[in-house]
């Protein structure tokens, strides 16, 4: 599976454009923990805290279910997000983007790290670890992580005013090239098994 550079320098220097910022997103707000259950898979998307701006503390991912907005995760917080069991694709956009395949169970329970990478050119990247069962890390992460949650009707009602804008339209015409990319095993990606949740 080899990376289209040509699909995704552009998808993510779009997505770049709304991800920078050094405040909290009014996107979202405070979240309680929930529950497995055998209707659906919970995945949480964990990001531990990054020493400094230099390292990309002050970026906000934008993490994908393919079409759905999940939210953006940011630094020392944690995104639950109840996905229906079978197939999906995620995705994480910073300064470029990272995708998951994931084939998921319901009843359990689902741990990605999202991480800040610094490259060369001083910008910072997103990567995506699925994180095993027996990760040690897991749970010292998730006692630390503030757990938060999209506040939907702002992002609907903000989402629906953008997609009027030119500009936004040409990034959603890439989001759903990055989609097929990766439906197509045209760009790298990350595996999540059945097997993988708790």
């Amino acid at each position: 599976m080899k990376i289209g550079i040509s699909i995704l320098q552009p998808i993510a220097f779009a997505f770049a454009i709304v991800v920078v910022s050094g405040c909290s997103s009014p996107m979202m707000k405070p979240a309680e923990a929930v529950k497995p259950s055998q209707d659906y898979a919970i995945i949480n998307f964990m990001r531990p805290s990054t020493i400094t701006w230099l390292v990309g503390g002050g970026i906000q991912f934008s993490v994908w279910d393919k079409d759905e907005f999940i939210g953006f995760l940011e630094a020392d917080k944690c995104i639950q997000y109840k996905a229906a069991p079978g197939e999906h694709i995620f995705l994480a956009f910073a300064f470029n983007s990272a995708a998951i395949k994931a084939d998921v169970q319901s009843g359990k329970t689902y741990y990605v790290l999202a991480s800040p990478r610094l490259t060369p050119m001083g910008v910072s990247d997103v990567a995506l670890e699925v994180l095993k069962p027996n990760d040690k890390r897991i749970d010292e992460m998730m006692q630390s992580l503030k757990l938060s949650t999209l506040n939907k009707e702002l992002w609907d009602a903000e989402w629906k005013k953008s997609m009027g804008d030119p500009a936004s339209q040409k990034i959603w015409e890439l989001h759903q090239s990055m989609v097929r990319a990766v439906q197509n095993e045209t760009v790298e990606f990350s595996v999540m098994n059945p097997q993988d949740g708790r």
